[in-house]
């Protein structure tokens, strides 16, 4: 038999119910209706609902836009088809902060007294948004990255000591999340160019996840060695995704 379209109501004031009679039987395929939202008093979201003949609520199918007040639209449903995939979401959900000095630019060389630690200090800072990745100073300049929301972190940390030497070290450390047991590492040996931009002794790295409120995150500067050192060169970067 062919299929047959049936126009069971016509007009009618929203919600319109049409009740299928209990001398028919029918194979739905596909349903459409027509809003005229001229008389609406507000923006509203067009609806189709199957109900079983048990009186139950099988399907409930809205479409993926929001109708302002006044204007109108088509609804449609048929079988195997789902709605569309939501949007992504707006807003700021990356960002990306950075603070370094550099002895090669001529910044200061902080050095480290024998046996001693220092917080890391960065002459220059910056974040691409302030709102999550936010600088600040603790105890020597701009030492604090603070992660001002929940989300996760990739931080990374990046020293040049005036020597390369295992007890010479510098170390990322956290306040308030949850990343991975881990110590810095290098020297892996002594480079074979002079210090340069490119050169680094001793790195860290690590991934926080932050799951309310915020957290502190600086680079501990250690010298296990009998003698001062200097750090020549430190670099400090987080990249922030709003994974919640």
């Amino acid at each position: 038999m062919p299929d047959k379209q049936v126009h069971p109501i016509g007009t009618e004031d929203a919600p319109a119910d049409y009740v299928i009679p209990k001398s028919a039987e029918l194979l739905l395929k596909s349903v459409h209706a027509k809003f005229d939202g001229s008389g609406a008093a507000g923006d509203f979201i067009p609806l189709v609902r199957i109900i079983s003949d048990a009186g139950s609520t099988t399907d409930e199918i809205p479409q993926d836009v929001t109708v302002a007040a006044g204007g109108s639209a088509d609804a449609t449903w048929f079988p195997r088809v789902g709605a569309a995939a939501a949007a992504a979401p707006t807003g700021t959900v990356v960002a990306y902060a950075q603070g370094y000095s550099e002895f090669t630019s001529g910044d200061a060389v902080q050095n480290v007294a024998a046996g001693g630690h220092a917080n890391g200090t960065h002459a220059h800072v910056s974040t691409t948004d302030a709102n999550l990745l936010l600088w600040s100073t603790a105890v020597t300049t701009n030492d604090t990255l603070n992660v001002a929301s929940g989300g996760t972190c990739l931080v990374w940390s990046t020293a040049l000591w005036d020597n390369a030497a295992t007890f010479l070290t510098s170390q990322i450390m956290e306040v308030g999340a949850t990343g991975f047991r881990h110590n810095s590492f290098l020297p892996t040996g002594t480079g074979a160019f002079a210090p340069s931009d490119g050169l680094a002794t001793s790195q860290d790295y690590n991934v926080y996840h932050v799951t309310a409120g915020s957290t502190r995150v600086t680079v501990l500067h250690q010298n296990g060695d009998v003698v001062g050192h200097g750090v020549q060169g430190q670099y400090l970067t987080a990249a922030y995704l709003a994974t919640g």
